[in-house]
Order: structure tokens, then C-alpha cells, then sequence
């Protein structure tokens, strides 16, 4: 993290992965890394109170998180306030500011979020060694199971149509 000195540390989580975020954020504010850390995903949308109160994380991201996670880069990138941005809940001291959520991305806005940049996976070892796409065909679940946090977030399952996906 020295070496690189990235603007902003973010992790996605499902629940199973929290422990390994807590130690993981609780290790780099321990070595004095002073980097914004955010969390999104499940765990962080389901149990935003126990995510925000670790006291590593600085940011949380609450449901879909790629215009909230688009302003907060910009914001970071031009040293702007970040701390309005709406689905981001930002903690200052003991202090949290917990923004309204967004509204959830209709199927037709889907269609608009750009694939990822897959020439940044091309840079480590890792990723040419192992060739991999992705790419986001559809949001939520037509089932609903209930030992699945899914149902509580998404009411309804929606796809894009766009062609190839």
C-alpha cells in the first residue's frame, strides 16, 4: 500500500468475508496506512449499524453501489466533500453521516452501466495466467429461498437485454 499509495481501499463483502475484511482493514490502520477504507455488498447493505461502527471502516456503501462508488472516486480524485453522496454513510470521528439510500437501478438502467475495463486485469500475473470475464447479466434472484438475503433487498429480478448477454 506504501508503494502503490492508492486514493481509496474498497472491499465487497458478503457475509462469510467479513472477518477477513475486519482483519484485514484493522491491519492496515494499525501500520499507520491513513487511506479511506469503504465497504459494500451484502454484509454492509444487511448490517450497515455493525459494519460502520468497526473502527477501520470509513465508508460504507449501502445496496447497489456503482454511482455512489462513482461520485465518491470523482470526489476523492478532485478533493471534494464527499461526505452528501447519496447510499454512502460516512463516518467523521464518532460521528456518522448516513445518506438516503438511491433508488434501485430499473432493468432499463442496466443496459447503460459499462463493462468493466478488462485491460486492468491484463497487468497481473494472476489474471493473464487464468483467463476470466465479468460481466453483470442480471440483478437479484427469481426465487426466493428463506435462508437467502437477496429476497430482502431485490423485489423483483431484473436482466439486461442487451445483445451477447
Amino acid at each position: 500500500m506504501r508503494e502503490h499509495k492508492p486514493d481509496l481501499i474498497a472491499y465487497s463483502a458478503m457475509s462469510i468475508q467479513w472477518q477477513w475484511i475486519k482483519t484485514l482493514s484493522t491491519y492496515l490502520k494499525a501500520n499507520r496506512i491513513q487511506i479511506p477504507q469503504v465497504i459494500g455488498g451484502i454484509h454492509s447493505t444487511m448490517y450497515p449499524d455493525e459494519t460502520i461502527a468497526h473502527p477501520a471502516i470509513d465508508i460504507l456503501c449501502i445496496a447497489e453501489g456503482e454511482y455512489a462508488m462513482l461520485e465518491l472516486c470523482n470526489a476523492i480524485d478532485t478533493d471534494a466533500d464527499y461526505s452528501e453522496i447519496d447510499s454512502l454513510w460516512v463516518k467523521t470521528g464518532d460521528t456518522v453521516k448516513k445518506n438516503v439510500m438511491r433508488p434501485k437501478l430499473r432493468e432499463e438502467m442496466l443496459n447503460e452501466l459499462p463493462f468493466a475495463d478488462r485491460q486492468l486485469y491484463r497487468k497481473y500475473k494472476h489474471f493473464r495466467d487464468y483467463p476470466f470475464a465479468i460481466f453483470v447479466g442480471s440483478r437479484g434472484c427469481p426465487f426466493k429461498c428463506t435462508f437467502c438475503e437477496v429476497p430482502e433487498i431485490n423485489d423483483r429480478w431484473n436482466f439486461s437485454d442487451l445483445p451477447g448477454v
